[in-house]
């Protein structure tokens, strides 16, 4: 599956240009949501052009996933753990209802929403936050027994506790995350 991300508001008459936190959030929800790719749609003179941040945006997030992180490997050739259980203590619990062009029922996703995968002794989570409001929660799934999460592309490790992190996550916010699986915890997975 691949996904195709916009770089502009669909829904407004004049296809303005996307909410810039939305560049980094859609891929990585497709990704999250179980997309092998991305493509990018936009129109340069209207996006790139005029917008040079929405393409500069576009490539950081590119290369979150296809960089040195690590995560398209993990993603492609990884295992996937499919969703993380997460707890919302601050914001709204779901998105706001939308009508998909398929349908004719509205649909609502949680706020949060988090997948990971095991790849070369790592453990890969995205997670992104599906509203325009700022939402704190605490994502479960990570080793238990790793000294620390790394917040990939920004310079803060998590502490997690019993496998959990708590995070806050900025309107329309998404955040790939790296952790390494100790010895222990994998010999414990493969017996």
């Amino acid at each position: 599956m691949v996904g195709l991300a916009t770089l502009f508001d669909i829904e407004s008459a004049m296809c303005e240009p996307a909410e810039l936190p939305k560049v980094r959030m859609q891929p990585l929800a497709m990704i999250a949501a179980g997309a092998h790719g991305v493509l990018y749609f936009g129109w340069y003179y209207a996006v790139w052009s005029l917008e040079p941040e929405f393409g500069e945006l576009a490539l950081e997030t590119a290369g979150l996933v296809m960089g040195e992180a690590g995560l398209g490997e993990a993603v492609i050739h990884g295992e996937s753990l499919g969703d993380l259980e997460v707890t919302v203590n601050s914001g709204p619990e779901l998105s706001e209802a939308f009508t998909p062009t398929y349908s004719h029922s509205e649909i609502q996703y949680p706020s949060i929403h988090a997948a990971a995968w095991d790849h070369a002794g790592t453990r890969f989570a995205v997670a992104v936050n599906y509203t325009d409001e700022q939402v704190e929660a605490v994502i479960q799934g990570f080793p238990e027994l790793t000294p620390g999460v790394e917040v990939v592309g920004e310079d803060r490790v998590l502490v997690p506790g019993a496998g959990a992190i708590s995070e806050t996550f900025e309107p329309w916010g998404a955040q790939v995350y790296r952790a390494p699986i100790a010895d222990a915890e994998l010999e414990r997975a493969t017996r």
